[in-house]
């Protein structure tokens, strides 16, 4: 008479982890072949923003609309992947402009860099959402920035304000801290408003970046603000009285620091 032997529930359960993990990197295997085209090697498994289907970003702090992934694809002082909870948010939630009635206003067109310093060029690349220049790391910084405006209404003065993300961490914004000099905007009429037959006039400011702040693989995204702080223009945002504060929240500049190859 035969025996039959049972290998055990532990035997069972230790297969079915197996054929489970087994099942698990087959499907990577196939997702990253449709994301890429091709098996992925071993170092670009270990990028975050190919495991998180480039929805991921090394940081070195994620804000509250992002999940962190300690050490996933990320070392160095940015070890943290983040990737958006929500992927049809923005990363960064920027301040909304305030301020402006039917006989003060402005609006706010483009944003770009001066004369660039040395050490920094313009990014071979290109990039898809903004201007970008690549900036030698572990150096201080004088950025000069660009901010075109035309005027709305009555004559007003207006300075560059622009708003600045430090490593897209939407928690460590600079809002007011680079200020450039007044520039009046005179209005062609007083009385309609003179958007279409409005001249361009260019706001500038210098942005200070220390040394401390330009490690390598740190980087600065850059918004057109742009403020009024007269008494006429304050008398539009009551009761804050903080004047016009005006973006153009599509137009940004990215400062990145590499090393160059």
């Amino acid at each position: 008479m035969k025996h039959l032997h049972k290998k055990g529930v532990w035997s069972d359960i230790k297969e079915a982890v197996l054929a489970i993990a087994i099942l698990c990197a087959c499907l990577y295997l196939v997702w990253a072949y449709i994301l890429h085209g091709i098996v992925p090697t071993q170092n670009t498994l270990q990028q975050c923003t190919a495991l998180t289907g480039n929805g991921g970003q090394c940081k070195s702090i994620c804000d509250e609309s992002e999940m962190a992934f300690q050490g996933l694809g990320c070392t160095g002082k940015n070890n943290i992947c983040c990737v958006r909870k929500n992927q049809n948010a923005n990363d960064v939630m920027l301040p909304s402009g305030y301020g402006g009635d039917t006989n003060y206003d402005f609006e706010v067109t483009s944003i770009d860099f001066g004369i660039l310093p040395s050490g920094c060029s313009p990014d071979a690349n290109g990039n898809a959402v903004g201007n970008t220049v690549i900036c030698d790391p572990n150096r201080p910084y004088q950025i000069p920035i660009q901010i075109k405006v035309i005027n709305l209404y009555k004559s007003i003065d207006v300075y560059a304000n622009p708003v600045i993300v430090i490593n897209g961490n939407g928690d460590n914004i600079l809002v007011g801290k680079y200020p450039g000099p007044k520039v009046k905007l005179t209005a062609a009429s007083t009385t309609t408003p003179i958007s279409g037959d409005a001249t361009e006039q260019t706001l500038t400011t210098t942005i200070s970046v220390a040394a401390a702040q330009t490690a390598k693989d740190e980087y600065l995204e850059i918004y057109a603000y742009a403020t009024c702080d007269l008494t006429v223009c304050k008398k539009t945002d009551d009761p804050a009285m903080r004047g016009i504060f005006n973006t153009n929240s599509k137009a940004v500049l990215t400062v990145s620091f590499e090393t160059k190859t």
